[in-house]
């Protein structure tokens, strides 16, 4: 475990350096102060165009579940449509001006039987 913390601190430390952590609670020049501030004002900045980000995406995301919903419900009203239109009786009003008929109204359907053999019994 002490080798992982000194992983890390070997990492982080060439960043410690630079922005001098150890002199932020105790006196620090003047560059250094102007340093430490600039460096706050960036993270601020950088943090509100994150929390703007966030929210735009938010909105988007809103307006286009809005947009799914109505093509959705177009969706459903042209299907009911299109039903309504396929329905036999509506087609054969389309297509009698055209000269063409409906042929199955003519003669009832006819139940087809066949015969069945019964299983010659043995004597």
């Amino acid at each position: 475990m002490s080798s992982e913390k000194s992983k890390r601190s070997h990492f982080l430390e060439p960043i410690f350096k630079l922005l001098r952590v150890s002199q932020w609670a105790g006196p620090a020049n003047a560059n250094q102060k102007l340093l430490n501030a600039g460096l706050v004002v960036v993270l601020m900045i950088s943090y509100v165009a994150w929390v703007l980000h966030g929210e735009s995406l938010i909105r988007d995301t809103d307006r286009t579940r809005r947009e799914i919903s109505e093509l959705n419900a177009e969706l459903a009203f042209e299907k009911s449509k299109l039903m309504q239109e396929s329905r036999q009786s509506r087609i054969v009003q389309k297509v009698t001006p055209m000269g063409l008929r409906d042929y199955r109204n003519e003669q009832p359907p006819v139940k087809v039987v066949l015969p069945t053999k019964k299983p010659v019994q043995p004597e």
